[in-house]
């Protein structure tokens, strides 16, 4: 036996009697049944030895009831999970996120699961720590399965192969559950993330602009703008304006969302069709060309035939005779023409002819035609070789339709099944028609003798102005012209054709402004909080899991009470085991053993719990007894070894100086990464949907861990902090509290707080705090759209021809400048408002073009744009002079009123004042304008400014009826100006959200000379015809009315609107000349249009660069750290790092044990080594804890451990003289006259 360690004071002898006089009680069996037999649940004692103590404690939380109440959380998880997950995918996520509440959802489930994981881990403490005693309970078995057994200490994966090994299947499924839980908080860390998701919203409110009004009025006024629309569609590639698709004109919807959200609503579409047939036709002949016409163009002349409508005779366009350089003489021919069936009046026989053939010409010399002059000639005879040609007639129909669009782009156009359809009463499908042929009357339509060749793939085919829109539109790439000999593809062509332009009639001709709010739903690009689907099933199968291991529980724990109250503390073991003097005495000198002497001495016992008669008491009693083969043979009692004091590893300074540094280096990477993100917009491009993963789970293993860390140390220190406080003195009224694992966590910072431990305290609440840091890592890194900016030069490729004489600038330009100011059509590329840019392109491929969102990225430079400027002069009343005559006769045109006007400043070509303009004025007429000057409309005069405009107002019931004239003269010139410009996408299109900003003091002259200005200073002949009747207006002054920029119509009369009307006129002026600068484009290193002075020889707009912006809002999507959550866990890493610190300086030491106490051998051994059961009678009854506790000495008793003096007859019986006292090492109670008396020794 090792000598024992010397004590600075020995303990004085109790002064109370004999610790364990084996003769003075004994233990015999109440019954004759085997020892196997005497589980506590079955045996009986005697009638007539009633035993005092009952079994009624059982772990709370092992009961069925509790476990009951896990599952039903665990189930409900389970069920909120997949409702989440179903909400989420239903609508793109379960909220639009913003700070407070992406903090809510990501905290939250995390935090949530972190308070299940504490309350299960009192289910895993208390099942380790009653699964020897159940073993106790059963049988007898070898003692490292009951007194030496220890779930408690030991890495939870060691406890689960341990108890799985020895078959502790309680044991084993809440450390699997336990596992579990923390498994779930890892990854639900990463169950819903901040993501830019397209949401499908529900009910948004919009309001319908526009609907469709039953009155044919204007479709018989219909003016030209719907063959613009048709015309640009066609020739110009442009999209349809406003509340048209396709095959639709529907109702226009305003919504106060942003552009980039697509939306979806049903409204009112209105359709035109046409139902055709196939039917015969011949040739009847083609008449010989007029020898007035130079073109030689024929007539053709037809004869239809179907089943419902023939017609003998039907002239046609005729069709070009081919020239001889084309070494052919058949020429394929295309028309859409109205018909009226013979015999059938009305609308009841009109129809459309859709044509298409191959006619061939020769000559027919049998037929001479003699000319005065010239010769002779032959007659020319057209043959059709082949031909498809269709009848049809026009329908149309109102019907619900769901319009989805996308910005200002339609997307689809689809009627909604089985909703009914309407057509309006007054309105026949025949009105609609005709106005196509009234819109149809533009310079780009042909006359009844006209025709025009166009490529069909290489092909030439003559068509009518109206099957040239119609190829223009519906021909695909690669489309051959002999295909149309097909009747379906010749149908799908004219019936396309009808629809588009029958809905831009409809749209223009058929609809009236209305404000009726309906609802809708809208798709936002929103930062949505998504509930990851692979983490939600993941999680699903942990919890099934837990619910499977705990429901399996519920059949194990124990159905009724083990013991008489709970083992937790020493106080509840000295009454647990007061009558288990057997035991007590076999490890009395077992205190200062290690774990492998314990193991040693006891590996060939075996223990068993039960009621044991005392012939003393006279009572059955609780005990734990040593079973062995030989009956009366008494235990060995366990030699005293002074072990070495063990020093837990984890409270190495070395353990708790390399925690401390973990935490430092983490507070350090934290800030260094944060800074990191602010810097450079985040840590990294999200790749792939997995890297999301790693973002979010990463961060919580290593916080998991640290917390881990810190969960051990503090274990640690609340398992031996009973022990630590008791090598010093401790009170006899604080005893029964020392116990500090079997609580939750601020529970027990309380009792240490009583206890006067506060090492212990910081410690606790360091973990306490840790146990928060996985919860706040899981909002640690988010992924968001970062704006990706980079630059790019640009330079123009195309800008403006600075000298052409004479150009002639065709209607194209202002039939764009007709749908802008009349069909709110967006300003074509590189022009905006009155501002006409060179066309740029990049100078190199844009950096990172392969992560750019081509959509979505915005260009923004300061690049140079050229502008139409207006010097004006506001003529005063008196300098206006005009002359109204009624109903004057003229001899050619018959009675009228004749008006005359002329102002004075204006007639510098007509120095005598004698020119004028005239009109003739219908008496419904209350505004008249005009615009007059170089090229102008009327040509009666000239003008000294480049355009004079003119408006007057007439009341024919007042006098005098002129009552008001105005006229605005103005000279045009051309400057350019430096302009700041932002351009979305790759195309280089002008954002219409942040506009054009001239920057006003750049202006200057611009090189275009003074021959192109007068080119581009046309008359408005071709602007759009718009309908304004019974008024008198000019296409300049209509568009000024009526469009979205218009003045009001008043305006006209009222003599204090002249400056708004100046300002209209300048702004309209600006709009179209940018559209014809636009045809004077050329290559850019051909003209220096846009330089400012001084321009040097060669110098060219090519030359210049312009450094540009790029910038793309959503398509790079980055992990970001966030600042509040790196704040948040900084500080809980520092607070819990100094807590650390500050319980480490000031714990005592904790080398106090040689050995752990969580063994039910080691803490009896503690309390058999000191000198507590000597205080209990002998052969008493059994007490209850807090009766124990009284008996403990004295009010002022202390206890204390450490190594104290054996009392004298224990020392003889062990051989001892006792001159110096034995020494064991143990728990013992000491009064205050026994510290006095220790104090003189």
């Amino acid at each position: 036996m090792n000598e024992a360690e010397p004590l600075a004071t020995r303990m004085a002898t109790p002064t109370t009697t004999s610790a364990y006089p084996t003769n003075s009680y004994q233990y015999r069996s109440v019954s004759e049944e085997s020892r196997s037999d005497l589980d506590y649940r079955m045996f009986k004692a005697p009638a007539s030895n009633p035993t005092e103590v009952s079994l009624t404690w059982r772990p709370f939380y092992l009961r069925r009831v509790v476990l009951l109440a896990f599952i039903t959380i665990f189930i409900l998880i389970i069920i909120t999970i997949e409702i989440l997950l179903v909400v989420s995918n239903k609508n793109s996520g379960i909220a639009t996120g913003n700070a407070a509440q992406h903090y809510l959802w990501t905290y939250g489930p995390t935090a949530f699961l972190t308070a299940i994981a504490a309350l299960w881990a009192r289910t895993e403490y208390q099942s380790k720590l009653v699964a020897p005693w159940v073993r106790l309970s059963q049988h007898a078995i070898p003692v490292s399965r009951t007194l030496l057994l220890d779930y408690i200490s030991p890495l939870s994966l060691f406890t689960l192969f341990n108890s799985w090994r020895n078959k502790d299947h309680i044991v084993s499924i809440t450390v699997a559950v336990s596992t579990l839980i923390k498994v779930v908080i890892l990854i639900s860390s990463g169950l819903i993330s901040l993501s830019l998701t397209s949401v499908s919203g529900g009910s948004h409110p919009m309001v319908l602009q526009d609907r469709f009004v039953d009155n044919n009025t204007r479709l018989a006024t219909t003016g030209n703008l719907a063959s613009y629309i048709i015309h640009g569609l066609a020739a110009r590639n442009l999209t349809p304006p406003e509340g048209i698709s396709g095959n639709y004109a529907f109702q226009s919807v305003q919504t106060n969302l942003p552009t980039t959200v697509e939306t979806r609503v049903i409204v009112d579409g209105f359709i035109n069709s046409l139902d055709c047939e196939v039917v015969d036709i011949r040739l009847a002949g083609a008449s010989p060309p007029s020898h007035y016409d130079p073109r030689g163009l024929l007539s053709l002349n037809v004869t239809i035939s179907s089943p419902d409508c023939n017609i003998a005779l039907k002239r046609l366009p005729g069709v070009t005779q081919p020239s001889a350089a084309t070494n052919t003489n058949s020429t394929l021919f295309a028309r859409f023409d109205q018909v009226q069936c013979d015999g059938i009046t009305g609308v009841a026989g009109k129809r459309i002819l859709a044509f298409f053939g191959n006619i061939t010409y020769h000559t027919d010399y049998a037929h001479k035609i003699n000319f005065i002059a010239g010769g002779p000639r032959y007659d020319t005879v057209g043959v059709l070789d082949k031909s498809s040609q269709l009848l049809c007639t026009p329908n149309y129909a109102i019907e619900r339709v769901e319009i989805t669009r996308n910005g200002t782009h339609k997307n689809t156009v689809v009627p909604v099944q089985g909703t009914p359809q309407r057509t309006l009463g007054s309105v026949e499908a025949w009105d609609i028609m005709d106005a196509q042929f009234t819109a149809g009357q533009s310079g780009f339509l042909y006359g009844e003798d006209g025709g025009k060749p166009i490529n069909v793939s290489m092909v030439p085919v003559e068509v009518d102005g109206y099957m040239e829109l119609a190829l223009g539109l519906q021909m695909d790439t690669g489309f051959q012209a002999t295909s149309l000999f097909d009747p379906d593809i010749l149908r799908n062509i004219t019936t396309g054709y009808y629809r588009q332009i029958g809905a831009i009639i409809a749209k223009e001709s058929l609809t009236e402004p209305d404000s009726t709010k309906t609802i809708g739903s809208a798709t936002l690009n929103e930062n949505r909080l998504i509930v990851r689907s692979l983490i939600a099933q993941l999680m699903v199968g942990l919890l099934a899991a837990c619910v499977l291991l705990t429901t399996t529980a519920l059949f194990l724990v124990p159905g009724e009470g083990l013991l008489p109250h709970s083992p937790n503390t020493l106080l509840n073991l000295v009454s647990i085991l007061q009558h288990s003097r057997g035991l007590a005495t076999q490890l009395s000198f077992a205190g200062a053993s290690d774990d492998e002497h314990l193991d040693r001495y006891l590996e060939r016992s075996r223990f068993q719990s039960q009621f044991a008669y005392d012939s003393i008491s006279n009572q059955t009693q609780f005990c734990v007894e040593s079973i062995s083969d030989e009956r009366n043979k008494e235990p060995d009692m366990i030699p005293q070894i002074n072990s070495k004091i063990i020093h837990p590893i984890i409270l190495h300074p070395a353990s708790r100086i390399t925690l401390c540094l973990s935490v430092v280096g983490l507070i350090i990477a934290l800030e260094l990464l944060l800074y990191k993100s602010n810097l450079e917009d985040g840590l990294g491009d999200i790749g792939s949907t997995y890297i999301h993963y790693t973002w979010t789970i990463i961060p919580a293993l290593v916080f998991g861990a640290l917390s881990m860390a810190f969960s051990a140390v503090d274990f640690e220190i609340r398992n031996l902090a009973p022990y630590m406080k008791m090598k010093e003195y401790v009170a006899r009224d604080k005893f029964p509290q020392l116990e500090l694992l079997d609580m939750t966590l601020p529970k027990a910072i309380y009792r240490e707080a009583t206890l006067r431990t506060p090492w212990a305290s910081a410690t606790t609440t360091a973990f306490l705090i840790a146990s928060l840091f996985t919860t706040f890592s899981a909002s640690l890194f988010q992924e968001l759209a970062v704006p990706m900016t980079t630059s790019v030069d640009l330079m123009a490729d195309q800008s403006f021809f600075i000298s052409l004489d004479n150009v002639f600038i065709d209607d194209t330009s202002d039939q764009i400048a007709s749908l802008i100011l009349e069909s709110n059509y967006t300003f074509p590329r590189f022009t905006y408002q009155d501002l006409a840019f060179p066309e740029l392109v990049p100078t190199a491929a844009t950096p990172f073009a392969h992560t750019l969102n081509q959509s979505s990225v915005s260009i923004s430079a300061v690049v140079p744009a050229l502008r139409a400027t207006m010097d004006c002069r506001m003529y005063e009343p008196d300098q206006i002079f005009t002359n109204l005559t009624l109903n004057y006769d003229d001899k050619v045109l018959g009675t009228r009123n004749h008006f005359e006007a002329r102002v004075i400043g204006e007639l510098c070509n007509d120095p005598d004042g004698t020119n004028f303009f005239d009109l003739d004025v219908p008496s419904n007429v209350t505004y008249l304008t005009e615009v007059v000057g170089s090229g102008g409309q009327d040509r009666h005069i000239g003008s000294c400014s480049d355009k004079l405009f003119f408006w007057a107002k007439f009341d024919f019931g007042a006098s005098p009826i002129v009552q008001h004239t105005g006229a605005l003269g103005c000279n045009t010139s051309f400057e350019a100006v430096d302009v700041d410009a932002t351009f979305l996408g790759t195309e280089l299109d002008l954002d219409p959200r942040n506009p054009p900003r001239p920057r006003e003091s750049t202006a200057r002259n611009s090189t275009l000379s003074a021959s192109t200005w007068r080119s581009l200073l046309n008359d408005y002949l071709g602007l759009a015809s718009i309908d304004t009747s019974p008024q008198m207006l000019d296409t300049f002054f209509a568009a000024l009315v009526t469009s979205p920029w218009a003045i009001p119509i008043s305006a006209l009369g009222d003599p204090s609107a002249n400056a708004d009307i100046e300002a209209a006129i300048k702004f309209q002026q600006g709009i179209i000349q940018a559209q014809r600068l636009t045809a004077l484009r050329v290559p850019a290193n051909q003209t220096n249009a846009t330089l400012a002075e001084p321009i040097g020889p060669g110098d060219n707009d090519a030359q210049s660069r312009f450094n540009a912006t790029v910038v793309d809002a959503t398509s790079r999507r980055r992990v970001v750290q966030d600042a509040a959550s790196t704040h948040i866990l900084v500080a809980l890493l520092a607070a819990a790092l100094l807590l650390f610190i500050v319980g480490w300086a000031a714990s005592p030491s904790t080398s106090v044990l040689p050995r752990k106490p969580t063994t039910i051998a080691s803490a009896v051994a503690l309390l058999a080594g000191g000198n507590l059961f000597s205080y209990l009678p002998i052969g008493g009854p059994w007490l209850p804890p807090e009766e124990i506790a009284q008996v403990l000495g004295g009010t002022d008793a202390r206890v204390w451990m450490g190594w104290g003096n054996v009392p004298d007859e224990e020392g003889r019986l062990n051989g001892g003289e006792n001159e110096a006292g034995l020494c064991r090492f143990g728990i013992f109670v000491v009064d205050e006259d026994e510290r006095a008396a220790q104090r003189e020794a």
